[in-house]
């Protein structure tokens, strides 16, 4: 693996544990849930890439070339859309877990000490 993967490992890195720890502890209710969760991972995702291409493009930010794959086209920048959908799916699921009152009982009684 040479550094143009780093963008794409450090996003590995910080995604995919908690994605994976979100499934673990509330995968029926992601499941029951998953037409509005994929709803608003759209919406949000297409919002914040939309904006992030506006940034790329107006040089408010960029990313070393050296650090990423070759697949932009000076505003639009794979590894910024997939940090963006990890992000959003981690908060849309955090979000859907916390409020749904099975999940918060199942966590609440893990984390209260046992007499």
């Amino acid at each position: 693996m040479g550094p143009q993967v780093t963008y794409l490992v450090l996003i590995a890195a910080f995604a995919l544990p908690l994605i994976a720890l979100e499934w673990l502890v509330g995968w029926r209710v992601l499941l029951l849930e998953w037409r509005p969760i994929v709803a608003t991972l759209v919406m949000t995702t297409a919002f914040l890439g939309l904006c992030d291409m506006a940034a790329l493009h107006d040089g408010i930010w960029s990313i070393a070339p050296s650090k990423r794959l070759a697949i932009d086209d000076g505003s639009f920048v794979l590894e910024d859309w997939i940090f963006i959908l990890a992000t959003n799916l981690i908060i849309i699921q955090g979000v859907t877990l916390a409020l749904d009152a099975d999940v918060r009982e199942w966590i609440g009684s893990r984390l209260r000490p046992h007499h």
